[in-house]
Order: structure tokens, then sequence, then C-alpha cells
């Protein structure tokens, strides 16, 4: 009885040990996982796109990632946010189910650790080849909202574009987090910034960056804005700027996921 009893109590601390959720590491790289068919070398305009794609659970609960493959599958560059890793029963990636289904490069980048191994995060779906890349993990004072900023750089018309990928969290530090990002988004004199910032724009950070005027809100500052038709009041999914002007922008409701999809087309700021 004793043996059992032992037994039992080690693997409830097993559970509770593997099942606790900590924050995935720093990562760096120079390629990301290619496409099948190459990537693309030449375009005048950049198509980006910004989904949280709910690990391709729709409104009702029903979960099928091909869908959300679907939505994005017109875009260059996709940020990509709450996606799952492989399991231990061998289930796919979901970045590279993403990819695959409209063959994109990917990057896989994991805010959590679960279960010993990598568990959920972020993504970045690419049809440009990538120079390099990091994934930092952001401050947290929570201990268990773990996010990250993902950064990529592209060459796109005779410029090095940096593409910055993230999600922040809803809970206390989550402006520390906001500020640590648009620091970083700050440093480059191309760049584009995407995901669900948890963020609207009411938030004083936010005003304070759009009258600075060093940011864009391509989303907002579409010609055809009106393909954009929702709530720019409640909005948390951004795609920033710097050195772009927006040529035209457009949305999918949402349905698909619980986030709407957002996608703009870019071209290089003539300016810059």
């Amino acid at each position: 009885m004793k043996f059992v009893l032992l037994i039992t109590l080690l693997l409830i601390v097993f559970y509770f040990t593997a099942y606790k959720a900590r924050p995935a590491k720093n990562q760096h790289g120079r390629d990301i996982n290619p496409p099948k068919s190459g990537f693309t070398k030449e375009k005048n305009s950049l198509s980006i796109g910004t989904y949280n794609v709910q690990s391709g659970k729709d409104i009702n609960g029903k979960r099928d990632i091909s869908r959300s493959a679907d939505i994005i599958k017109a875009a260059d560059i996709v940020g990509i946010n709450e996606v799952y890793a492989a399991s231990w029963l061998g289930s796919k990636n979901q970045a590279q189910a993403l990819a695959e289904h409209s063959d994109f490069g990917w990057l896989f980048a994991a805010t959590r650790r679960r279960w010993f191994r990598e568990h959920r995060g972020n993504a970045l779906l690419s049809r440009f080849p990538v120079n390099n890349w990091s994934i930092e993990m952001l401050p947290d004072t929570t201990g268990k909202q773990y996010r990250n900023l993902v950064t990529a750089f592209i060459n796109f018309n005779g410029h090095e574009v940096a593409i910055l990928v993230t999600h922040l969290h809803t809970k206390e530090g989550r402006e520390q987090q906001l500020a640590c990002v648009l620091e970083k988004f700050q440093q480059h004199d191309h760049a584009v910034l995407m995901g669900d910032m948890n963020t609207a724009i009411d938030h004083p950070i936010v005003q304070s960056v759009l009258v600075e005027g060093s940011f864009i809100d391509a989303i907002a500052s579409s010609p055809n804005d009106s393909d954009c038709e929702n709530d720019e009041n409640s909005r948390i999914d951004w795609i920033l700027t710097k050195g772009f002007t927006t040529v035209s922008s457009k949305f999918e409701p949402i349905g698909i996921s619980d986030h709407p999809y957002y996608q703009v087309e870019l071209s290089i700021d003539a300016k810059t």
C-alpha cells in the first residue's frame, strides 16, 4: 500500500511539474524553413498580414488550421499569434502547417514551454528570404504570461527591412512590454511591427507615438480604409510601419478566428 501511495504521489508531482508553463528561451539564427517552390526575389510592393489564429479554432470552437491558411494565402509576409508546436503524439507544428498549405517559408517562435518541450507561441511566415532573425523574450511581471518579440530582416527593393512580430499579454506589465517593443521598432529605418498588442488606439503610449508621427498605423492610413470597416476604437491588432507608404488594406472579420485578419499593401516611402 505504501508503495502504491508513493508511486501515486510521484506521478502527481511529475504531472504538475510537467504541466506548469515556463518561459521559452531567447534564440537567433540566419535562415528560416524555406517554401518548396523557393523564395520571392523581386516585387514592387509588399503584402503584410497579421493574424491571431487562436490555434485554428473558430468562434464556435471547431478547430481547423487549414481555414486560417486560406485567409492568409495572398500575403507575402504574415505575423501569426497563438500557434502550437508539434505534440508528443506527432501532430504537426501549426506554423509549419500554415506555411505548407500556401507555400510560405516559416519560423516558429515559442513563448512558453510545457511537458518539457516548446508548447505555444508566435510564427513568422515569409515568401522572402530572411537574412537573420532573433526571438527575444519580453519582460513579464506575472510569472505566467510569457511573450516574445520576433525580429527578422529581409531585403526589399534595395532596402533592409526589419519585420517584427509580437503578441502582448492583457495583464499587469503589458505597458512595459509595449514600450520595449516600440523601442526596438524605432531603431530601424524601414520596419514593420505587427501582432495582437491587446492595446486599443486610445492607450496613452499608442497615442504618443502616433501623434509624434514616427510610426504609421498602416491599417487605418490606407486610402481604401473602407475595406477595414470595424470599430477602430476597439481594434487591438496592429500593423505599424516606418519608411513605408500604405497602398491599400483589407480585412477578414472574426469567424475563422476570434480575431479579424488584417492585410496591407506597402511600398517604400519615396522620402526615405
